[in-house]
């Protein structure tokens, strides 16, 4: 919440997670939440996971830790 307090309109936030017990939907909302209390409109502009070398293996949740997506602050 800091960082997008201290972001102008046209301003990039990078945000990434590495906790298999959060889900991406449940990482998106916490970020969207976030942008809601301080006034700031985002648009989605990039997700990321982790590299090809952290494979995630669906009968294995743990597998699946890293979440990351880019923003831009619209207003």
């Amino acid at each position: 919440m800091r960082a997008l307090k201290l972001l102008a309109p046209g301003g990039y936030l990078a945000t990434f997670c590495c906790s298999h017990h959060v889900s991406a939907s449940m990482y998106e909302d916490v970020i969207m939440e976030a942008a809601h209390d301080c006034r700031k409109l985002l648009r989605r502009l990039d997700i990321f996971s982790q590299s090809l070398d952290h494979p995630v293996v669906p009968i294995i949740p743990e597998t699946e830790y890293l979440k990351g997506a880019a923003y831009e602050v619209v207003t």
